[in-house]
């Protein structure tokens, strides 16, 4: 029935001869694999760097498996670290950097560390879990990775990026930035007239949106995201933003991706403002 009245609809509007789609650069949702391979249009989502001359892993198209990043190409081997890191060896993995000073941790046994934390099943499928780099240590020690909540809260139309914070901190805090064009579009859906605060900072700062609807809607985002992580991975609180993102501010990549280090140093204020209004209510 879905076929007839919707997904045939699509393929035609892609020109109605593709048999599959290929994705990279980043993790693609499971849910979102799984709605393109009911469309009749699946996609083969594989992963490398440039150190491993592009593909180390991949799905096959008649072996896709939804969430994972596939099994290492034929001359490849992958393993997993002991604090969770991606290791790679094989045809594909280069020699090495051009200068000399650069290679000092660039290999351990063999194999090239790429920075990306991950895990391999029974059948040998990798799942990505963020960058390493990236990890939060909160005060009681927890190790977060918090990719997989940013992912849950940045799937809502009305979010940019989101960012979990609390290094350090007794628990967990998030950053929502929200996209101005797609809470324009909202509030016109919802007749809704009088948001005030909804101007974009030109200094490459970023302003707190403190409007009660707007809280309680993205409030339930954050809600479905923490629903599916343990309850030392969920955000206990959170703040709506709106920033100047461009690349221009130097908080964003050429590819849009944020920056989030330099994003969460130039908000270093709200970050602390956040903590200091939790303890206040508490």
């Amino acid at each position: 029935m879905f076929d007839r009245l919707f997904y045939a609809r699509l393929r035609a509007l892609v020109g109605g001869r593709l048999d599959y789609l290929l994705s990279g650069a980043a993790a693609l949702d499971a849910e979102l694999s799984l709605f393109f391979r009911g469309l009749g249009l699946p996609v083969i989502e594989g992963y490398g760097l440039t150190e491993t001359t592009a593909p180390l892993t991949g799905n096959m198209p008649d072996a896709i498996s939804a969430g994972t990043v596939g099994v290492p190409m034929p001359g490849t081997s992958v393993r997993i670290s002991d604090r969770g890191e991606v290791l790679a060896r094989g045809v594909g993995v280069f020699a090495g950097y051009r200068r000399p000073a650069d290679n000092q941790d660039a290999f351990t046994d063999g194999y090239f560390p790429t920075g990306d934390l991950g895990e391999l099943d029974e059948l040998g499928r990798l799942t990505l879990k963020g960058r390493i780099k990236d990890v939060i240590v909160t005060a009681g020690g927890k190790t977060i990775t918090p990719a997989i909540w940013e992912g849950y809260v940045e799937g809502d139309p009305l979010v940019a990026h989101a960012v979990m914070v609390g290094e350090g901190k007794p628990y967990l805090g998030g950053l929502v930035l929200l996209d101005p064009e797609s809470v324009t579009a909202w509030a016109e859906r919802e007749g809704i007239n009088d948001l005030a605060g909804l101007r974009i900072p030109d200094d490459g700062g970023a302003v707190q949106i403190e409007d009660a609807r707007l809280l309680s809607t993205i409030g339930k985002a954050v809600s479905a995201a923490n629903a599916k992580l343990a309850r030392s991975e969920q955000v206990r609180t959170f703040v709506l933003l709106l920033a100047d993102l461009s690349e221009a501010n130097g908080m964003v990549t050429p590819t849009m991706k944020l920056k989030r280090t330099a994003f969460t140093e130039r908000v270093r204020h709200i970050v602390e403002n956040l903590y200091a209004e939790s303890r206040s209510q508490a």
